[in-house]
């Protein structure tokens, strides 16, 4: 579990970089460069909002169900940034794929939490804050050459890997836990110990 948590992790922190980089060229080409930090902050304001009401009501569906339906959605989401041909148009498709953020960050780490012994939670929740940061990084760090040489827009296409990858280990996931134990592949309550409950 907490290998799958860490890739998928790469892969959101990838989507981040990727698209902090081809925001500002996006903006650059369209001669508005300083615009880039508010539509950056659309993305950032919507995963507020999404945060906000992820943790104002009760979930009753398992905390795997959570984690798996919100890294498929921002996946899907940021697919969507290649084709905005506006900046306006960008910065409303990034506030609303910012929502899926915050609840899918929330149940990884509640996730790690369940699942990891008492004694080794800090270094469970270093090693999935370590694996969005090497995300970051990497992603910044592949998209920059890609939109140097093509232009802004290609730079998405690095935020659509991460995203497919990402989706596929988290479908793997759960057809692998499925396997496990059929018929009951995404109740991970059932596996929270006690002290844990809360999280659901």
């Amino acid at each position: 579990m907490i290998a799958v948590l860490i890739v998928v992790f790469v892969c959101m922190g990838a989507i981040f970089g990727a698209t902090d980089v081809s925001t500002v060229a996006f903006a650059e080409e369209a001669g508005n460069k300083g615009l880039s930090g508010v539509i950056l902050a659309c993305f950032a304001g919507g995963s507020l909002v999404g945060g906000l009401v992820y943790g104002a009501r009760t979930w009753r569906s398992a905390l795997w169900t959570r984690f798996a339906v919100g890294t498929v959605a921002l996946a899907v989401g940021v697919s969507l940034f290649f084709l905005a041909g506006t900046l306006l148009a960008l910065a409303a498709v990034m506030a609303v794929v910012g929502l899926a953020i915050a609840p899918t960050l929330i149940a990884g780490n509640a996730l790690v939490q369940a699942v990891v012994p008492h004694q080794r939670l800090t270094e469970g929740l270093t090693w999935i804050s370590t694996a969005l940061g090497v995300g970051v990084a990497g992603g910044s760090a592949i998209a920059g050459p890609i939109i140097d040489a093509h232009g802004s827009h290609s730079g998405f296409l690095v935020t659509i890997g991460a995203g497919v990858v990402a989706v596929v280990v988290t479908v793997m996931a759960t057809l692998a836990r499925g396997m496990k134990r059929p018929g009951a592949a995404l109740t991970e309550a059932d596996t929270i110990p006690e002290n844990h409950q809360e999280l659901r």
